[in-house]
Formats: structure tokens, C-alpha cells, sequence
């Protein structure tokens, strides 16, 4: 039932006064008494599984504050908030703003505050919530009827930071809080400017705060304009992070290698797909050998910033094994690995789980798995080609999720397939289920992917989550961050060339963080670039602040993956 049917049906306003002098007039607060509190129910139970429902809802009447005269207004200041206690007396309590007359909880907050009341998890537990209606430090407040909610409650792991996307979907990794006191660590593997949330096990998630805009600022804020995600510097690979939720601060210690010493003497190499290092050697004798490992990390902080790799602050680090534990630490020490026989060996360094580091040989000599720079789509162009060729191509922009866009002129007769390989048809995805412009893939899968009618599309796919997206390219594109000016004014016009767009941009004065090319207003699709390459979701481009102010030419192809600026001369 909704809560407004609900509010029609049960509220009906009863006074209760409480009343101030000033200047002879009297005021009432109006509206809180035994009927205007509605609960939707009287039993929760929690469990992980209905932690993203709405599990409980509560409703109210709006308290009026009313002057005596009639001739007089009263002030809207009325102020209406929700307290939730494990004890009828509300001894301790959680208070919760309500700017409407309603709230409703997931599963996961209400959860986290029967954490905060100490509610013994997986018991029944009577939860009491009254309103609270004041309008001054100087005036009693008053308090509705109490309710009470028979709640089950489910133990919080407050040990783990959740690793999220950019769209907030769990990726499966995670830092680890071993005091569970908000300061959680572990290693990731990323790449330049690769952006995450970090979730706690109470619901808070954590991003950059976008009011301040400087990197590795935290804030828990719900609003999209006030808590951005976290990114990494420009540079990618392997990083020890540390996400410090006390001081609203985070940092990213960049390992760009780590040497091996004692017995054997060598770089190892870092594979971020399986976020380890691996050394491939030939043993000629089954023994012990004794290894340290060790490199100095370049650490980026609040103090550093992520823009200039130069200003990060040198770090030794080191790997240490205490009570048969591996430990990251500032400097090594030696410890020792059975070669049980002579042949090919691996060592690896599993930094993967921040419970269990772990350094081991494997047998064999190991190869870092390749992800191709580009997939082919036979099939998209036949009729525009004369048959199913490997021309059309989407370029890798997000390894992590095997994702590859780009844009293609479309004239298909039976639809296409995604190639992973120019003429090797033996590696291919097709169509699980969807449409024209939007659906689920299958390796190997019979059926095409159905393309849509003749025009020229911009393409989406990612081999990991099997999924595919497609999208028109309009009449124009947009330009955004020209002259520090985020927002899609300026504008480049279709050309009579497929893909290809041009128009006047004006240079008033250096960008700070360069410009993008956006093919649609959403903010999702976009370019960048540098010397004349375009590349989707790329660094900005930052010519602009090396050329002399006034007006050029900006022509940019989304099919080559290109672009050029060229001055207007007078």
C-alpha cells in the first residue's frame, strides 16, 4: 500500500499544544498524537539477501506551529525529526532527519543502525521509533506515540572495504580493515585514471569529495555533486592502497617494480589482471634457496595530488614473513622456498587477497595472458563492403572488463558478430539475447547479433559481463571543458564524410584539465586524446594549452580515431 493511501485513510489531526509568550501573542505546535505515526509493519527480519530492499516504511502528519492572532503569520519552522532507540525510554538513540513526511529503510540501513543501538545480531530485538516535533532551544519538544518493531538484525563485517565500479556494481575485490576501525588496505591492480567507490559494511560507500575537487579526499556524501569516485594517478599498474575513513583521506603507493635478491637476482613482472608478480627461472638442482623482496614505491597522497609523477613521494617497501605470514612492510627480509626438482619454475607473488599474501613457486614457466587491442565485426558492413570482412574494429579502452568501443559505419544484411582476432573465425561472440541496441552476448553463440538500420553507431561491448550497446550518432557532438566551461555549448556539426565532425572552437584562456568530445549530453561517452589519437574514455585533450588564444578548426573522426586543430588565419 502507498504510503500516501495510508496517510488518507489513518491520519487526522488531534492538538497538543505547547505555547511561548512574546509580545502577548501565544503559539501552538499542532500535530503530533497517537494516529500520526504509521509503520508498515511490526517484524523485520534482515538478512543479506533484502539488504538493497525497502524492508520498513514510516509516515506522518506535518506539526504546525499557530499564532493566537489571527492577523499574525506564523514562521514555517517547524522541525520534524525520527528517533529510533532499543529502549522505550530512548536512553541512546538514533536520530534521523526527515524532510518529508516519510522515510523508508533498506534492509542495509536499518541494519547499520541497529549496529550503532548494539543490537545482538540473528535475535529478535523490540526497535522503538517516535517522532520528535520542536521549533527552539527555548520550547519543550514534543513527541508522538511510540512504535514498536520486533527486529532481526545480521552481523556487519565492517573488516572489508568493498571494491565498486564507477556504476557502483561490486567487482568482487576488496581492502581489509584488520582493526575494523575505518582504515582499510590491500592491493589493487589499475590503470591510469582508473576510477572505484569503496563500500563499508554498514552501507557507507566512500568517494572523492566533489565540493573540494582535490584528489584522494574522501567523503560518504549521497548527493552526486558532492562525492565524485576515487581515481588512480596517471600511472597504472600496481598499487598498495590505503582508504582511512577517520581522517577522510586516501592514498595509492605505486610498486613500478620489485626486485629479487639472495639466490636468485632478477625483476619480477606485474600481471594486473591476477594482481601478482611472477619469475620464470631454470633450476639445475632440486634444493632451498633464500630470496628477499623488495622495490621503492612512488606514494600519492593529498600532499602530492595525482596529476605529476614527479611529486611523488619516494617509498622503500619490502616483504616480510612473520609466524609463516607474508607481511608488506618498509624493508625485507629473507625467507626460504623448496625447489623439490630440476626443470622450469615460477615464482609468484599473490597479492590478490589481503587476508593471505603469499609468496610460491609453481611449476613451469608462466605467461601473463594477452588481451587484444582490438575486436573485428564481420558482417556489420557487408553490404557497404561486398561481404563479411575483419574492417570494422572496436579499440580496448577498460581491460579490467575486456571492454571495447568505437564508432562504425552500419549497412548489415544478417547481422554481425564480435572477432577477436582479424581473419581467425574461430574466436567470436554473437548474440545470447537483446535487440538492435542493447543485449547479452555468448561465446561461440549461432544466432548474430541483429544490426540496426543503415547509419553510422557508435558500439559498446564488454567481454566480461557479455554485454553489448549500441548507439546512433546524431546531426552534431559536443565540446566540453574548452576555457575551464563544463557544459556542451560548444558543438562540432556533421560533415558529409560518415563519422567525421567539424566546427569553430574559440581558445580564450588554458584549461586546467584539458577538454573532451562528447558524442551524445549524458557525460557517459566521451573522447579524449593526444597528438591527433582519439581515444574513448582517454585522457583529455590538452592542446589548448599550448596554442595561442583566438579560433581554430576542430575536425575530428570518430572512425580513425583521429583529430586535428587547425588555426583560422585572417
Amino acid at each position: 500500500m502507498k504510503i500516501n493511501n495510508i496517510l488518507l485513510l489513518c491520519f487526522f489531526l488531534l492538538l497538543l499544544w505547547t505555547s511561548c509568550e512574546d509580545s502577548g501573542d501565544k503559539y501552538y505546535l499542532l500535530g503530533l498524537e497517537e494516529s500520526d505515526l504509521i509503520v508498515t509493519t511490526d517484524k523485520v527480519v534482515l538478512t543479506q539477501d533484502n539488504s538493497s530492499d525497502i524492508v520498513l516504511s514510516l509516515a506522518w502528519t506535518k506539526g504546525t506551529l499557530s499564532v493566537s492572532n489571527n492577523k499574525v503569520s506564523a514562521p514555517d519552522v517547524y522541525d520534524t525529526s525520527l528517533e529510533i532507540s532499543s529502549t522505550k525510554e530512548f536512553s541512546s538513540l538514533v536520530e534521523v532527519r526527515g524532510e518529508s513526511l516519510s522515510i523508508a529503510f533498506t534492509g542495509k540501513e536499518l541494519n547499520a543502525i541497529a549496529k550503532e543501538l548494539g543490537v545482538i545480531p540473528d535475535v529478535a530485538t523490540p526497535i522503538y521509533f517516535r517522532l520528535k516535533g520542536s521549533i527552539g532551544n527555548n520550547i519543550p519538544a514534543v513527541y508522538s506515540v511510540i512504535k514498536e518493531v520486533s527486529l532481526v538484525s545480521y552481523e556487519i563485517d565492517m573488516s572489508r572495504g568493498l571494491i565498486l565500479d564507477k556504476e557502483m556494481n561490486d567487482t568482487g575485490l576488496f581492502l581489509f580493515s584488520e582493526n575494523e576501525d575505518g582504515i582499510y588496505r590491500g592491493f589493487m591492480g589499475a590503470t591510469a585514471w582508473a576510477n572505484f567507490y569503496m563500500q563499508e559494511g554498514n552501507g557507507t560507500t566512500w568517494g572523492n569529495d566533489g565540493v573540494d575537487g582535490d584528489a584522494f579526499l574522501l567523503s560518504s556524501e549521497d548527493d552526486p555533486e558532492k562525492r565524485w569516485n576515487l581515481w588512480f594517478p596517471s600511472v597504472g599498474g600496481s598499487y598498495y592502497v590505503t582508504v582511512d575513513t577517520q581522517k577522510k583521506l586516501w592514498s595509492a603507493l605505486n610498486l613500478p617494480e620489485i626486485n629479487i635478491a639472495g639466490d636468485l637476482s632478477a625483476q619480477m613482472e606485474f600481471d594486473r589482471s591476477s594482481n601478482s608478480w611472477s619469475y620464470s627461472f631454470t633450476a639445475d638442482e632440486a634444493k632451498e634457496i633464500t630470496v628477499s623482496l623488495s622495490g621503492v614505491g612512488k606514494l600519492f597522497d593529498y600532499s602530492t595530488g595525482d596529476q605529476d609523477e614527479n611529486l611523488a613521494i619516494s617509498t622503500p617497501f619490502g616483504f616480510q614473513k612473520e609466524d609463516n605470514e607474508l607481511i608488506f612492510a618498509e624493508e625485507p627480509s629473507n625467507f626460504t622456498l623448496a625447489i623439490p626438482e630440476v626443470g622450469e619454475w615460477t615464482l609468484i607473488l599473490d597479492l590478490s587477497n589481503p587476508l593471505e599474501l603469499t609468496c610460491s613457486l609453481v611449476a613451469g614457466t608462466i605467461e601473463p595472458e594477452v588481451v587484444n587491442s582490438e575486436v573485428y565485426l564481420p558482417g556489420i558492413d557487408d553490404l557497404l563492403i561486398g561481404g563479411w570482412k575483419f574492417e570494422s574494429k572496436l579499440s580496448l579502452f577498460n581491460e579490467d572488463d575486456l571492454s571495447y568501443a568505437g564508432v562504425v559505419n552500419v549497412d548489415s544484411e544478417f547481422g554481425y558478430g564480435i572477432y577477436l582476432e582479424k581473419d581467425n573465425w574461430d574466436d567470436f561472440y554473437k548474440l545470447d539475447s537483446g535487440d538492435q541496441l542493447d543485449g547479452k552476448l555468448l561465446k561461440g553463440a549461432e544466432d548474430n547479433i541483429p544490426a540496426p538500420a543503415k547509419g553510422t553507431y557508435f558500439i559498446n561491448v564488454s567481454l566480461k559481463s557479455l554485454k553489448y550497446s549500441v548507439l546512433a550518432l546524431t546531426e552534431k557532438v559536443y565540446v566540453s571543458g574548452l576555457n575551464d566551461s563544463w557544459d556542451f555549448n560548444t558543438t562540432l556539426e556533421k560533415t558529409q564524410n560518415d563519422g567525421i565532425y567539424s566546427g569553430v572552437i574559440s581558445i580564450t584562456k588554458p584549461s586546467e584539465y584539458g577538454f573532451q568530445i562528447h558524442i551524445d549530453d549524458s557525460w557517459n561517452n566521451y573522447f579524449g586524446g593526444v597528438e591527433g589519437k582519439l581515444y574513448y574514455t582517454g585522457d583529455n585533450l590538452k592542446e589548448d594549452q599550448t596554442l595561442d588564444l583566438g579560433e581554430y578548426i576542430l575536425t575530428v573522426d570518430f572512425i580513425s580515431e583521429s583529430y586535428e586543430i587547425t588555426a583560422i588565419t585572417k
